[in-house]
């Protein structure tokens, strides 16, 4: 990891993985009780957008799924 003069940084080898975030997504709104609607928001959308603009935020029936997946994982431990 580089960071230059301006405050930009470059990262070397990073490998960007949709199924890791979009999980830590799911994870967060649980955690923090967030409405599943907070993923229809522009404000959220540009943000995820400007952090990386690979991610495609899902819509809030996957994420819902997503969760729902991650309760039954949960449950049968």
């Amino acid at each position: 990891m580089a960071t230059a003069k301006d405050g930009t940084v470059s990262v070397e080898k990073y490998i960007f993985d949709q199924e890791i975030v979009r999980k830590e997504l799911g994870l967060m709104i649980c955690l923090h009780e967030y409405p599943l609607s907070m993923v229809d928001h522009t404000g959220f959308r540009k943000f995820c957008s400007s952090m990386q603009p690979l991610f495609k935020v899902p819509s809030r029936n996957t994420i819902r799924g997503d969760i729902m997946d991650m309760h039954v994982i949960q449950r049968k431990r």
